[in-house]
Order: structure tokens, then sequence, then C-alpha cells
């Protein structure tokens, strides 16, 4: 019987798992740009320029998968990267004009979210309790 249970949750985390694949496709195909890059620039649209570090850490991802990201926005010319003033050996990233043109087009109503996923985005799910928004 443990068994069982056991597999239902593995099948049940690979529903989730595809789910989010099929969102991201979603968001590719609408925006041009993966869950990763948009979360980017959306982060850079709440604040003003931001290292590397402070974007891993708002964004939750390693330093080197936040590279990997900053350079694909960069090479979209969706980000710039400039001298910190008060430290001249970290780098700050900011939003070029394009890469706010970029955000504001963003609507999120033409990205369809799995049946699987709308739980976690809808504020008043009992999944939710305790995650962040």
């Amino acid at each position: 019987m443990q068994d069982l249970m056991e597999n239902n949750k593995i099948c049940r985390l690979r529903q989730i798992y595809l789910a989010v694949g099929e969102f991201e496709n979603s968001i590719i195909k609408n925006f041009g740009l993966n869950y990763n890059e948009l979360s980017l620039l959306a982060t850079l649209n709440t604040a003003d320029c931001l290292t590397a570090s402070e974007l891993a850490e708002k964004l939750g991802l390693s330093a080197s998968c936040t590279s990997k990201v900053i350079g694909s926005v960069e090479k979209k010319e969706l980000i710039l990267r400039a001298l910190c003033k008060e430290d001249k050996r970290m780098m700050r990233f900011c939003l070029t004009e394009a890469g706010k043109k970029k955000i504001a087009s963003v609507d999120c109503s033409q990205v369809e979210v799995p049946g699987i996923l709308k739980c976690f985005i809808d504020d008043k799910c009992p999944l939710r309790i305790g995650i962040e928004s």
C-alpha cells in the first residue's frame, strides 16, 4: 500500500513538472522570453540598478544561473551593465529603454495558467499559506 501511495506522489509531481513546462512555453510563445528572463526584467522594473548577487537573491537562483540569465537578456539589449559608483569592482544591471518597453508590454492575461497550477496563484488557496507573493 505504501508503494502505491509513493508512486501516486511521483505521478502527481510529474504532472506539476509538466504543467510548469507548459506554462513556461506559453510565456516564451507570448513574450519571447523564458520565465527567468521575464522575472529578471520584472525585478529590475521594481528597483533601480541591482548587482548580480542582489538579482540572484531576489530571483531565488544560483549565481551561475543568474549569470546565464543576465547574459541572455543583455544579448537581447533589454538590460545594460554599469560600473557601481560605490564600489568599482562591482557591476550593476539596469533596464534599457527596450527592456522597460518589453516589461510594460507584458499582459499576463495572454498566458494560460495550467489548471494544476492555478491554486498557487489564487490568494485564497490554502496551499499558498506561507508563500510570499
